[in-house]
């Protein structure tokens, strides 16, 4: 059988932004059955739920999702965001194992913030673009596709002032680093961007239409619903404002706390009290915020994998040396 290490309260209950319809979800990190481990079949998540595929759940549905431990500390280590968040949640077992993970994290976890970037950016670009945000990067690829194939943007001044000139889009001259060592000017490159995408104007317009047009295909069912109701998806930009901020928390002191620290906002942006303007700004700057951040020096540059490895090895292998001592004393 199994062994928990691990297991937690977890989703808006964990994030302190739980409302009166929320479910009740638990995540959870096991050893695999000996039979599991020495069959080669022990990478099998448990995952069981009270609710149907076919409906949304309700406040009386549980959700339980349990990782076996070498694929929760893989999960560590490209530091992907709901298993970071597991190894700060409280652990309602008192597991000497998992509480060596805890004291030990800083071997698992990097510097490599691509996952709270790139998850942030996607949700808020799925779940959350306004109707304005858009149609601009709609009208954005259009004036690619009306612009000549063979040349560079930045070479094609009508398309450079046209962009100049349209909403929500900016053209700006950054200073290269490198100087004219004959002259001593500075060249400089401009850069477009669109709600923080931004891209060279040296670009041929097919290589910078492939950057704005992924998140237009990206856009889903919900994007597509919020621009033509003129209103975002709450929920999704509250998640997205949340992993941000956790991102900024984490990288900043090592640690996660939760309850979040700014559940009370969270809980403004998901019920839809906020100011959409406001939420807006104050993402893209949040969000800047952590792109320009530092990690603190405890944070590897990598993993270090040989200790996974070790420590994964060690466990699994009592595992299997219990099962089998028990299994002699039944002969």
């Amino acid at each position: 059988m199994p062994t928990e290490l691990f297991h937690c309260v977890a989703g808006s209950r964990l994030f302190g932004t739980a409302t009166p319809t929320s479910d009740t979800d638990y995540k959870a990190v096991h050893v695999p059955s000996a039979r599991s481990i020495l069959l080669g079949t022990a990478d099998a998540v448990i995952n069981k739920s009270t609710g149907s595929d076919k409906t949304s759940n309700t406040k009386d549905d549980i959700d339980m999702i349990s990782f076996p431990l070498h694929k929760y500390l893989h999960g560590v280590t490209k530091m992907e965001v709901n298993y970071l968040e597991m190894l700060f949640a409280n652990n309602t077992l008192d597991d000497f194992l998992w509480n060596e993970i805890v004291k030990e994290r800083f071997r698992l976890m990097t510097s490599n913030k691509k996952s709270f970037i790139g998850f942030a950016k996607q949700q808020a670009m799925r779940y959350a673009v306004r109707g304005d945000r858009l149609d601009a990067l709609v009208n954005v690829v259009e004036v690619f596709k009306q612009a000549s194939p063979h040349y560079k943007l930045s070479d094609q001044y009508e398309v450079v002032e046209h962009l100049r000139k349209m909403p929500n889009v900016t053209v700006t001259d950054v200073p290269d680093d490198n100087r004219d060592p004959a002259s001593g000017r500075r060249d400089y490159t401009q850069l477009l961007t669109v709600f923080g995408r931004s891209i060279p104007l040296t670009m041929r317009p097919a290589e910078a239409m492939k950057v704005y047009q992924k998140p237009i295909d990206e856009a889903g069912k919900r994007t597509v619903s919020a621009a033509n109701g003129g209103g975002p998806d709450w929920k999704g930009l509250y998640h997205s404002q949340r992993v941000v901020d956790e991102g900024i928390e984490l990288f900043s002191t090592g640690e996660l706390v939760f309850p979040c620290r700014q559940w009370t906002r969270y809980m403004l942006i998901r019920t839809g009290q906020a100011d959409l303007e406001d939420v807006l700004c104050y993402f893209e700057d949040k969000l800047q915020e952590l792109e320009e951040l530092t990690p603190i020096s405890d944070f590897r540059e990598t993993a270090d994998t040989e200790w996974v490895d070790e420590f994964v090895a060690s466990v699994y292998e009592q595992k299997v040396v219990e099962a089998y001592e028990t299994w002699r004393s039944g002969l």
